[in-house]
């Protein structure tokens, strides 16, 4: 079994130049990316510097249960060709990224990064028909989050139709949400 370990990207102390040497993809872009590096090597010194978006990890997850989920199961295979699979860094959630920076609640991801770490160990010793149903529940879970975002989304809009806009009022009703 070849295990990767995550590790969230720290925000306590954000600083902004740290960001900058990072690297982070769309999902169209993870899968060109990908496409490009499953059967050649990335130098080793750029592999530190990707960082995983927990949404493009969840949708790359996702597509494995498309027509063209063969391609992307070659391309998670070829992670290691990209990835040091002793350090895979991902950014943490929005939710915990936003409670850190701007309440200062440190953030409580364990169990997510925990799951990210068993998704991907999994996907790189399976056969894809092997996690065909979890691709499916992947994909039913993003459409789940976009139905509450949006949701979220329009309460807001809906808000501040009726109450006057400013940076304290979006922030004590975002903090409620």
């Amino acid at each position: 079994m070849i295990p990767v370990r995550i590790e969230t990207l720290r925000i306590e102390g954000y600083n902004r130049s740290t960001v900058d040497t990072f690297t982070y993809f769309d999902t169209d872009t993870f899968h060109n990316f990908a496409e490009t590096f499953k059967n050649r090597p990335l130098a080793n010194d750029l592999r530190d510097t990707i960082l995983f978006s927990p949404v493009t990890l969840l949708e790359v997850f996702a597509h494995l249960a498309t027509a063209w989920g063969q391609t992307v199961h070659d391309q998670i295979n070829g992670l290691l060709n990209w990835v040091n699979k002793d350090h895979a860094g991902v950014f943490p959630r929005m939710d915990d990224a936003i409670n850190t920076i701007v309440f200062g609640v440190p953030s409580t991801d364990d169990i997510y990064r925990a799951r990210l770490k068993e998704d991907l160990d999994v996907l790189l010793n399976a056969k894809l028909a092997e996690v065909i149903d979890v691709a499916m529940a992947r994909r039913d879970e993003i459409a789940s989050l976009k139905a509450i975002y949006a949701g979220h989304f329009q309460a807001t809009v809906n808000h501040f139709r009726t109450v006057p806009f400013s940076d304290e009022a979006f922030t004590d009703f975002w903090g409620q949400e």
